[in-house]
């Protein structure tokens, strides 16, 4: 019976058994790496996914803070206007217990029923922020414990229902109830975020663990299959070469992809840190560094730029090469033109992988020339529907950004706008808060931290300084003839007058109503004469005109001169001994400069 069976190793059957090793062990591996690739491809899916609510988890908390400043702002704002001044004692305590309260139950009875109004752009903003919390928190959010999954979409739904019952009715109870919704908001996001990494770690750990093991399973059954082969005649050497390095590009092939995951995880883990840096703080200054320095690295790119939108022009707001400097030869352009200006105008993203030159011809505006770049990666920086600036990256190398990085970069831009929108808004709203409005003067408030600051400093080192209090002569009754709108034209003439009457080095205050305060840095008791004097002569010889361009006036000032450290170190007792100079100079007859003494002596002016 054994004598029927064929000879496996007679000349007949070898190639027939050789072929069969082939395609057994053929099959094997490709079955094997099939496997390995559905894997990677899940696995990489998964951690897309997570990272993805990771990521809106920080959008939501980004926006949760900037409305939580929102509130605080308009509460300070509201404490301190007329609206609550005009409240009776009893009911102001009323009020400022109700709002230092930190819990959501109902108002003591003594609560006035009195309104805490957001402005109309406060309100605006607040929806669209809250609009876009909803997005990434409410129907879209999901984690692997169901409990924090839907304890989170309760937190949202009481915070929408908490704004819509201020909407409704903005009383000081509901704007407290809304504010302490917005904070177990935000505390819950900062606590659940953690978590959703943690999570993407893990799973992304797993798939590479899980892809080396299969790696190893691969590399042994080939082997093995090689070892047969081998056995089994010398005249399958051709073939087997062809299968070894076939098997050789499918280990490759897992390798890739088990570089590209962790690639992936290193640039997730650059953007949470870019994410987290820039979104606690709101100096525009810290956050263009940071975006720059972060986006250099993430992109492993030769140069970036960063350029806010001012007007209709990108502005160059930083740049910084891999050697840590300043990119030289970038300048700013205007909105359409060159590559960052039309990604500017268009809000859409461009990627160019090679011959960067020839999309900008002889334009030199974007510094590629004396870069040599090849290709590049701009996208726009868009706050809601509205682009605020560009963010650019260049590499020397052709086809150095690829699909995945311009996802990456994307979402890094998004926060960038965010805060830059924020930290722009917070440095314009310090400013205003320390100039006036009608003149742009430095205001009041300024001149007291001046007066705590710098001037302070001045003082105790021995320095000396001139403090001139100026004040419209007879300006109740010029607003009398001629309106109140030509007395406000006229306070921003005068404004206008001093600023250009003094020196670069001297300060002009607005120091309230038709009243000014001038610093003159490094002068003495004659210098400072002269120095009044030619701010008193060159407001008396400024014509004014009315409504009609009819001549009004003529406008004078009366000028009160105090010295340090003559008349003492003490800055706030120096303001009120020149106002008492500059009422001597009203009693003298006005339009003329006093320099306090202790018996005053007058220099009056040539009328």
């Amino acid at each position: 019976m054994l004598s029927r069976l064929p000879n496996l190793l007679s000349p007949v059957w070898l190639p027939r058994l050789h072929s069969l090793s082939i395609m057994a062990g053929a099959a094997v591996v490709l079955g094997l790496i099939v496997i390995v690739m559905g894997i990677i491809e899940r696995s990489s899916q998964n951690v897309s996914e997570e990272s993805t609510e990771a990521i809106r988890a920080v959008q939501a908390e980004v926006e949760i803070g900037i409305l939580q400043d929102v509130l605080q702002d308009r509460a300070e704002s509201y404490l301190a206007g007329a609206e609550f001044a005009a409240l009776s004692p009893v009911d102001q305590a009323a009020v400022r217990a109700d709002l230092s309260r930190s819990d959501l139950a109902p108002a003591d009875a003594a609560l006035p029923a009195t309104a805490l109004h957001l402005s109309l752009a406060e309100a605006a903003l607040f929806q669209r922020s809250f609009d876009l919390i909803e997005a990434q928190l409410g129907a879209f959010f999901v984690t692997e414990n169901e409990l924090e999954t839907r304890a989170m979409r309760l937190a949202v739904g009481a915070t929408a229902t908490a704004l819509e019952g201020y909407f409704a009715s903005p009383t000081v109870e509901r704007f407290r109830v809304l504010r302490e919704r917005l904070d177990n908001l935000r505390v819950q996001t900062t606590e659940i975020t953690p978590l959703l990494v943690v999570e993407a770690h893990q799973h992304l750990g797993e798939s590479l663990r899980t892809v080396d093991r299969f790696q190893q399973v691969i590399i042994a059954v080939t082997t093995l299959i090689a070892m047969a082969i081998l056995g089994i005649t010398l005249l399958v050497h051709r073939q087997l070469s062809g299968a070894l390095a076939e098997a050789n590009r499918d280990r490759e092939a897992a390798r890739s992809a088990s570089e590209g995951l962790q690639h992936r995880n290193d640039q997730l883990n650059a953007l949470y840190s870019v994410f987290a840096e820039i979104t606690d703080t709101l100096s525009l200054r810290y956050v263009i560094d940071a975006a720059l320095r972060e986006a250099l690295k993430l992109m492993s790119a030769d140069s970036v730029s960063l350029r806010l939108l001012k007007g209709n022009e990108l502005v160059v707001a930083g740049s910084l090469t891999a050697s840590g400097a300043n990119w030289e030869g970038i300048r700013s352009v205007p909105l359409g033109e060159s590559l960052a200006g039309r990604v500017a105008k268009r809000g859409r993203t461009l990627r160019i992988d090679d011959n960067v030159e020839d999309r900008v011809a002889d334009d030199q505006v974007d510094g590629v020339r004396e870069l040599a770049a090849r290709s590049c990666l701009i996208v726009p920086l868009i706050v809601g529907a509205r682009v605020v600036g560009t963010l650019g990256c260049w590499s020397r190398q052709p086809s150095a950004f690829s699909a995945d990085d311009e996802r990456m970069i994307e979402m890094m831009a998004s926060q960038v706008a965010i805060a830059v929108a924020a930290a722009d808004s917070t440095e314009t709203s310090e400013r205003r808060a320390h100039n006036d409005t009608l003149t742009g003067l430095p205001n009041r408030r300024q001149l007291n931290e001046d007066v705590a600051g710098r001037l302070s400093g001045l003082a105790a080192s021995g320095g000396k300084a001139v403090i001139a209090m100026v004040d419209i002569d007879s300006f109740k009754r010029f607003n009398d003839d001629f309106g109140h709108r030509v007395g406000d034209v006229t306070l921003q003439k005068v404004a206008t007058v001093l600023r250009s009457a003094v020196r670069g080095e001297d300060v002009v205050y607005r120091y309230g109503g038709e009243e000014f305060v001038i610093v003159f840095a490094d002068a003495g008791g004659e210098e400072a004469v002269a120095l009044a004097e030619r701010v008193r002569t060159a407001v008396a010889s400024t014509p004014l005109t009315g409504d009609q361009l009819e001549p009004v006036g003529p406008i004078t000032v009366s000028i009160g001169l105090a010295l340090l450290p003559d008349h003492g170190l003490d800055l706030a007792e120096l303001i009120d001994i020149a106002d008492r100079a500059m009422y001597q100079s009203k009693q003298s007859g006005r339009n003329r400069v006093t320099l306090w003494r202790s018996a005053a002596a007058t220099i009056d002016a040539a009328a």
